[in-house]
């Protein structure tokens, strides 16, 4: 444990006591996920407190140049102990068991990650309206069209974003009939006509394991749009969105 609240009673030659409580500070070792080419604070509960020595799956730290590429911990060398400061990673992903040891002797150990990837959160959908292409967290934000708006209080109650990605209030156009479209042929090699009782929407194609394999925004569906993509064999979900709505068809290519 981090730290030790501890009640102490001194007893004199009279046999008075008198009680006082003490606060025992612990060093303790964080697993940790880190992000290549980034600095962080030492992953450890105290980490202010001074350690004899670090080691990386048993070697000491300060003895070993073999991770000066990948792993690099900023500490001050007082009195023949470490103070830990900071660490900050390179290119590489890598994974090892950092152990510290205290001045009273006790290790404490835990798992450090480096991921492959840059520590920037945001949405890494492509297909969402707030895709950010510097994201390599994904922090749940995605937000896609027929996705309520968010705002603050009761402004943008009944908003929702269209296939322009834009807050717009829901209309009540298809409130006496459903979003309906259709492909032709199916199955098909590829190749295929898509109607729809809306004149425009956004078509997602997905992949039987759920894979995004085309997006596209289709303009003139009550005539009649014809597509030609490159799909191998297998089944697949095709998604047409408009405004609040969403249908979904499956379409088998056999080429």
């Amino acid at each position: 444990m981090p730290n030790v609240h501890v009640a102490l009673s001194l007893m004199d030659q009279c046999g008075h006591v008198a009680r006082f409580h003490a606060d025992i500070e612990h060093i303790v070792m964080q697993a940790a996920q880190l992000c290549v080419d980034s600095a962080f604070g030492f992953p450890a509960a105290n980490a202010h407190l001074p350690v004899l020595d670090v080691l990386i799956d048993g070697v000491s730290y300060f003895d070993n140049v073999m991770l000066q590429d990948t792993l690099t911990i900023a500490a001050d060398s007082v009195d023949g102990h470490w103070t830990l400061d900071s660490v900050s990673t390179g290119p590489f992903d890598w994974t090892g068991i950092v152990t510290l040891v205290d001045t009273c002797g006790w290790s404490t150990s835990a798992q450090l990650y480096i991921l492959e990837y840059i520590c920037t959160e945001g949405c890494t959908d492509e297909a969402a309206c707030n895709f950010d292409v510097d994201a390599g967290i994904e922090d749940g934000s995605c937000t896609f069209t027929g996705d309520e708006c968010e705002g603050e209080g009761d402004a943008l109650e009944g908003w929702v974003l269209n296939d322009a990605c834009d807050c717009v209030p829901v209309t009540d156009r298809l409130s006496e009939q459903d979003l309906a479209f259709d492909l032709f042929p199916n199955p098909n090699d590829g190749e295929f006509r898509i109607v729809a009782n809306v004149d425009q929407g956004l078509l997602r194609v997905r992949s039987a394991d759920g894979r995004l394999v085309h997006m596209a925004q289709l303009q003139a569906l009550q005539q009649g749009v014809r597509l030609d993509l490159n799909l191998s064999n297998g089944m697949y979900l095709m998604e047409l969105f408009y405004e609040s709505f969403h249908q979904t068809r499956r379409v088998v290519v056999q080429r």
